[in-house]
């Protein structure tokens, strides 16, 4: 057998083997009652403020926000990032407070402009397009325990459009909840999510306001406006011996990406910022940390693209093989099926029950986020596969341009 072939079998079956395992877990632990629940702060409406960061934010989706949240927290706190109006007298039509950095300066200095100013023991940041449900904050406060710096919303997108993009979005979304339920059995969990995250002011107040946060460069030249903040400050909780958790109670709704572009242009950016905090979380000491479930998802989430990258030049080698030896019908057929030129023998048997396997647990797997999905379930799983697929492109090409901002 061929060297190629040999390789090819080897690596499908132990990412298989570690696939299933992955799947099966996730799927397991996301159904599963957390049994050991940590005494809550007792933190109420009175104790959190609103920070909503604005840069050619849609003045109606604002209006919505504010009001969404008017009743749930002390005050509210509407950040320009370079912008004055019409944001300002839109916020003194409804009595809430507005700051401006001035100059466009990026998220980040316009969350650092605005922590500056608040007074409660929780901030909250909020995009100017998340709406969240009426009891979400409540939801998000119980989270508070004397280990948790920082409690993440449940976000849902908006797929009333019925466009690819929406329902590939919230797949995904759907997806990231499956593991993140799971993880959060055993502490900290990957991200909390920029749109829509809390923290306790204590312990990030003096990150936020300094020049390491709100000044960030990539390799520390580049001055980057493209966010990255939630994954930062989560890496940042969890190196301070904290955890990061989510409250999935508190549901949080958003827009999708109009069309396919924009979806690829935000999962690329969202991709790289993803491999430089996995990066850095290795230098620094953060992986090592958090807790061991938290290190595994970690480690499986940025080694598949390689495992699959690999797959694909296999493949593609042993196509050309034998496109150039028998011709271009038995090798699409070898592609498809691949029948390893019609030999069966132990390596073919393991390779078969690995991929079928793996196929299985993918099914299981995508049940888990069926059940998690209010409506359009098969349109979600469909168009979901769409751009879970897109998305492992943006993830391959991010793993190699992660140095851009």
């Amino acid at each position: 057998m061929r060297i190629e072939i040999l390789l090819f079998i080897i690596i499908t079956v132990l990412s298989s083997v570690l696939s299933v395992t992955y799947y099966l877990l996730n799927s397991y632990l996301s159904r599963r009652k957390i049994t050991e629940v940590q005494a809550s702060d007792g933190l109420g409406s009175q104790n959190a403020t609103i920070i909503i960061t604005v840069y050619n934010e849609s003045v109606d989706h604002l209006r919505r926000a504010i009001r969404s949240v008017r009743n749930q927290v002390k005050e509210i706190i509407v950040v320009g990032d370079g912008a004055t109006e019409p944001y300002m007298s839109l916020c003194e039509e409804e009595n809430v407070s507005f700051l401006t950095t001035g100059v466009h300066a990026g998220k980040r200095k316009a969350m650092a402009l605005g922590v500056s100013r608040v007074n409660t023991e929780i901030v909250i940041f909020m995009d100017g397009d998340m709406i969240p449900e009426p009891d979400a904050i409540k939801n998000v406060l119980q989270e508070y325990s004397p280990k948790v710096a920082g409690v993440g919303g449940n976000i849902t997108f908006d797929t009333a459009g019925g466009n690819l993009t929406s329902y590939a979005s919230q797949f995904i979304e759907r997806s990231k909840e499956v593991i993140q339920s799971s993880m959060k059995h055993f502490g900290s969990v990957m991200l909390i999510d920029g749109g829509f995250g809390s923290y306790r002011m204590s312990v990030i107040k003096d990150y936020i306001t300094s020049p390491e946060f709100y000044d960030f460069k990539i390799n520390g030249e580049i001055p980057y406006y493209g966010g990255g903040d939630d994954a930062d400050l989560t890496a940042y909780i969890i190196g301070k011996g904290y955890i990061a958790t989510k409250s999935f109670e508190a549901k949080v709704t958003t827009l999708p990406k109009e069309n396919i572009k924009a979806y690829m242009k935000q999962n690329i950016r969202w991709s790289r910022t993803g491999w430089r905090t996995f990066f850095k979380s290795l230098r620094n000491g953060t992986l090592r940390k958090a807790n061991k479930f938290y290190r595994i998802e970690q480690i499986f989430t940025y080694t598949l693209p390689l495992v699959f990258l690999a797959l694909i030049i296999l493949k593609g080698t042993i196509f050309m093989e034998v496109f150039y030896h028998r011709g271009a019908i038995p090798a699409i057929i070898n592609l498809i099926g691949y029948h390893l030129l019609g030999k069966i023998n132990t390596y073919t048997i393991l390779y078969r029950l690995s991929t079928t396997s793996s196929v299985i647990a993918s099914l299981v797997f995508a049940g888990s986020v069926a059940t998690r999905t209010v409506k359009d379930r098969l349109k979600t799983i469909a168009y979901g596969s769409i751009g879970a697929g897109l998305l492992f492109i943006a993830t391959v090409y991010a793993m190699f341009t992660f140095r851009r901002a």
